[in-house]
């Protein structure tokens, strides 16, 4: 049975890690993917890997988009991962939580804001006049300028 299959199946969120071939200081290493059946992939959290001086050892930490920390720093990667799985269902939860507050207006809800009167700017009499004057101005100084280039 191939892996989509079998999580579709399960209906169950599946946790996956994509890990980089090379990285930069203060730049993750892995994204942690979480793919929920029918509905969303996303990055959920990236791992990145400190190296303190005092143990002389890396320290992993994993990091969800805002910048929380995820499970217990640890210098055993296996470890961290372990933690993530446990996870899995609140990473999903929280993705799916984001995916709600990022609902793009629906094509009616524009164009009622976009009739809605209350909203447009309305001018005074007294700035549509001015408006009016401005764009008679520039008409005339356009029709000016035409008749001097063609040499009348």
């Amino acid at each position: 049975m191939s892996e989509t299959n079998e999580t579709v199946i399960n209906n169950k969120p599946k946790i996956m890690f994509l890990e980089y071939g090379s990285w930069g200081k203060n730049q993750h290493l892995i994204s942690v993917l979480v793919r929920i059946p029918g509905v969303k992939q996303g990055v959920a959290a990236r791992i990145y890997r400190v190296y303190d001086p005092e143990k002389q050892v890396g320290i992993y930490t994993a990091k969800d988009g805002e910048g929380k920390i995820l499970g217990t720093p640890t210098e055993k990667l296996f470890e961290l991962k372990k933690e993530l799985k446990e996870l899995t269902p609140q990473l999903a939860e929280s993705l799916m939580q984001e995916k709600k507050s990022r609902t793009k207006e629906t094509p009616e809800e524009k164009l009622a804001e976009k009739d809605n009167p209350d909203l447009e700017e309305e001018l005074t009499e007294e700035e549509t006049g001015k408006k009016k004057e401005e764009v008679k101005n520039l008409r005339e100084e356009k029709t000016v300028s035409k008749g001097q280039d063609l040499g009348r």
